[in-house]
């Protein structure tokens, strides 16, 4: 979250007030192909989920339930919780923050759930390069997931020049952003890769972009938003 911010994504809230942040929710559900059927009357993870603009948008479409995993505590988590409780229904959300939130640990993968507490949807989106260990991530989604649970996937990216080749590549500290928690920019095609090794069939890319980042980057090539989309096949 740029600094000196309170806010990520930039939300209106019913009293009129707007935050400060700059991501509007709508433009991300665009970009990953988010359908209203995915996600009215669905269970929604909401992982990596910032300041909760997208799991308040979840709820607003109609989702059953959201649970939002953030391993950070937000300023405006408070703001929600004291100033605006009923945006956030007790019966039909759940935070998750710290260890609980942590999606490359074991105990993660530990939880014991019917498939009717499972997910219906994940949604995952600018967590990816964030991790030291991206595609155990991925493959810890897929163990809490049911058969017909749909992924929305979104991160940083680059291309190769031989980019048929799935390849990852090491982020040097600060090199992206000025960010020390940035660690490894993958192309589509490892992406996809990592998916289908971790039992996610029928991924695709359904979006990407060019990303011009802040004089704080320092990476050679250039940099992309991608946005996936694959469907949890049999355990």
């Amino acid at each position: 979250m740029p600094r000196g911010r309170t806010w990520y994504h930039h939300i209106r809230f019913p009293d009129g007030t707007e935050t400060d942040g700059t991501h509007p929710p709508d433009r991300t559900f665009q970009e990953c192909g988010v359908q209203e059927a995915w996600v009215k009357g669905k269970r929604v993870w909401d992982v990596g989920a910032a300041d909760l603009g997208l799991s308040l948008k979840f709820l607003e479409m109609g989702a059953a339930h959201v649970t939002a995993l953030e391993l950070e505590h937000y300023p405006g988590h408070d703001i929600l919780r004291n100033k605006y409780p009923g945006l956030l229904p007790k019966d039909r959300f759940l935070l998750t923050t710290g260890a609980g939130a942590d999606i490359e640990s074991t105990d993660f993968t530990a939880r014991t759930m019917s498939d009717a507490e499972r997910p219906d949807l994940i949604f995952f989106p600018g967590v990816l390069y964030h991790l030291r260990g991206p595609y155990n991530a991925i493959r810890n989604l897929a163990h809490v997931a049911k058969d017909g649970t749909r992924l929305c996937l979104e991160t940083h990216g680059t291309k190769f020049a031989d980019d048929s080749r799935a390849l990852m590549e090491w982020i040097p500290k600060r090199a992206l952003n000025d960010d020390p928690t940035n660690f490894w920019q993958p192309n589509a095609a490892c992406v996809l890769g990592m998916l289908q090794r971790a039992g996610w069939r029928e991924g695709k890319l359904v979006h990407e972009h060019e990303q011009a980042y802040g004089n704080g980057t320092k990476l050679q090539g250039k940099s992309f938003r991608f946005a996936f989309q694959a469907v949890r096949g049999p355990a």
